[in-house]
């Protein structure tokens, strides 16, 4: 009989044992799942982070490349195609994430560089357009540059797009 009894006591210490052991287990393993979830959280954030400002460099890069060009027709009012063309080939250099450069006067597309590949943005009445008009009219209310995107380009594709009144 005693020796039953032992045999039971230690089958259910056994078992009180294995139990805590188990949710020991299940313990740790949810802070090891949590520490590694914040660690991977912690890359991703790092990664994204460095990708974030290389991009800003690059539109901050692209920005600057088109002042000078948006400063000479503001100048003088306007800008010949053959002489836009010209100065559009040298800003968009093999490293420019440039794609293309369009003039729009009166927010209605009239000149891209390059042509080909854009024919179907000329004529374009930005305001008009279903996707493009909301990023137009914000350029417009606020008189400042509008990046927006990425869009669906009535030439195929899609792009950020940089307004600049």
């Amino acid at each position: 009989m005693k020796l039953d009894s032992r045999r039971r006591w230690m089958s259910v210490g056994l078992g009180l044992l294995g139990m805590v052991v188990a949710a020991l287990v299940f313990i740790a393993g949810g802070l090891v799942e949590s520490r590694l979830e914040e660690r991977w959280r912690s890359q991703t954030l790092s990664e994204l982070s460095g990708l974030r400002a290389r991009l800003e460099g690059e539109l901050n890069g692209a920005t600057n490349l088109t002042a000078g060009l948006i400063a000479q027709v503001a100048i003088s009012g306007g800008m010949e195609p053959e002489y836009f063309h010209q100065l559009a080939r040298e800003l968009m250099s093999p490293r420019s994430l440039l794609r293309n450069i369009t003039l729009a006067p009166d927010n209605i597309i009239s000149v891209v560089y390059p042509e080909e590949g854009n024919q179907a943005a000329i004529g374009l009445d930005l305001l008009r357009h279903p996707v493009q008009g909301a990023a137009t009219r914000r350029m417009i209310e606020t008189g400042r540059a509008v990046l927006a995107g990425p869009v669906e380009l009535v030439q195929g594709g899609l792009a950020l797009i940089h307004r600049v009144p």
